[in-house]
């Protein structure tokens, strides 16, 4: 990190990794939304009401694990194709599974999904007018819920959730800049 770089204004890659984390949310949720009526389907039929609920539960945890794996197979690809850019902390591995870096990534990315969706509701309920009517109530859910529709991709959540998920990137960078340096010291 440069010591007269702008701290406080997100890096490119803090950038660039809240836009694919968005459009990758967009993708994930388009696929559930498509596959879900009849997997809730499957899971009411044939299992117990208490294993239904571990599941929903578990499936919280599934961007976690899509995203390490998306992340593994894509430093993979990256690694094999332009070697030149492969960076200090990334790990070197031909297997399948991901590696602890590529599992903090998945975990940082879920974080980041979280806490940006809760900050932008909280701030789109402070800023938004809101009546009581029930068109409203249901527009109001719709543009929440704007991750998958193509249509909503430059809408006032989303692009509060990348900005929110990039200065958390950001925040993520600086920290790892902290302790590469701290370690650096502590090594002389």
């Amino acid at each position: 990190m440069k010591k007269n770089s702008i701290t406080w204004f997100p890096a490119t890659g803090a950038w660039m990794s809240a836009i694919l984390l968005t459009l990758l949310m967009g993708v994930v949720t388009l696929i559930i939304k498509q596959t879900s009526i009849p997997l809730i389907r499957f899971i009411g039929e044939h299992l117990s009401t208490k294993m239904s609920w571990c599941l929903s539960v578990l499936s919280l945890l599934a961007p976690i694990l899509i995203i390490a794996f998306i992340h593994h197979w894509l430093h993979l690809l990256l690694d094999r194709f332009f070697p030149d850019t492969q960076s200090a902390t990334t790990e070197e591995s031909d297997s399948f599974f991901p590696g602890l870096m590529s599992w903090w990534e998945g975990l940082f990315a879920w974080l980041a999904i979280a806490v940006s969706t809760i900050l932008a509701i909280a701030i789109i309920i402070a800023i938004c007018p809101y009546d009581s009517s029930e068109n409203s109530v249901i527009k109001y859910l719709l543009m929440l819920s704007a991750w998958d529709d193509p249509k909503h991709l430059f809408s006032a959540p989303v692009i509060g959730r990348t900005i929110i998920a990039a200065y958390l990137y950001h925040f993520e960078y600086l920290v790892r800049c902290r302790v590469q340096a701290e370690v650096t010291s502590s090594r002389w």
